[in-house]
C-alpha cells in the first residue's frame, strides 16, 4: 500500500512538472543486486518464481539511484506479477555505450495492439493485465524514470501468453 500511494503521488509530481531527478554517480550493478535480493526474498514464500540475474561486478552511471531503484523494481515486479504460474524471471545488466537493464519473463505477454499503448500514460494498461492488482502507473513511472535520465523504456512481447521483455536503456 505504501509503494502505490508513493507511486500515485510521482504521477502527481510528474502532472506538475515537479519531477527531479538527482545527479549522483550510481552503480547498476549493485542496485540491480539489491533489488533482485529483495524481490528473490519476497518470492520465496510462494516458491514457484525463481529470478536469475546476470550482472558484470560494477556498472557505473550517473542518476538518481531511488529512482532507478523504483524503476527496476517496478520492471522485477510485474515480471512476477504477470507470470501465475511462476518460472524464472530473468534480470540482465549490461554497458556496451548504454546502460541496459533487461528484465524477461514468461507470463501472461502483452497483445501486439496494446504494446503501442503500455507506459505511456498512467492508468493505461493492457487488457488481459486489467485482470491482475495494481493500478497502472509502475511501466509509466520506469519510461519516465528512463526518459528523465535521458534514456527509454522498450516494452516487446511475441503477444500473449508468451512473455514480456522490457529494456530500461540509459547514458552512460
Amino acid at each position: 500500500m505504501d509503494r502505490m500511494v508513493t507511486d500515485l503521488l510521482e504521477v502527481a509530481r510528474l502532472a506538475r512538472g515537479r519531477f527531479e531527478l538527482a545527479r549522483d554517480p550510481v552503480d547498476l550493478a549493485e542496485l540491480s543486486r539489491e533489488v533482485v535480493g529483495w524481490w528473490t526474498e519476497h518470492v520465496a514464500e510462494d516458491a514457484r518464481h525463481r529470478i536469475e540475474l546476470e550482472a558484470p561486478a560494477t556498472l557505473p552511471v550517473t542518476g538518481d539511484r531511488a529512482r532507478l531503484e523504483q524503476a527496476l523494481g517496478h520492471l522485477v515486479g510485474n515480471a512476477v506479477k504477470f507470470s501465475p504460474d511462476g518460472g524464472v524471471v530473468h534480470v540482465r545488466v549490461e554497458g556496451d555505450g548504454e546502460a541496459v537493464m533487461v528484465v524477461r519473463d514468461a507470463g501472461i505477454g502483452i497483445a501486439a495492439a496494446d504494446l503501442p499503448r503500455v507506459g505511456t500514460e498512467p492508468f493505461v494498461r493492457a487488457k488481459r493485465a486489467k485482470t491482475y492488482a495494481g493500478v497502472g502507473v509502475g511501466l509509466y513511472l520506469a519510461r519516465r524514470i528512463a526518459e528523465g535520465h535521458g534514456g527509454r523504456l522498450e516494452v516487446t512481447s511475441a503477444g500473449e501468453g508468451k512473455g514480456t521483455t522490457v529494456r530500461l536503456i540509459l547514458p552512460r
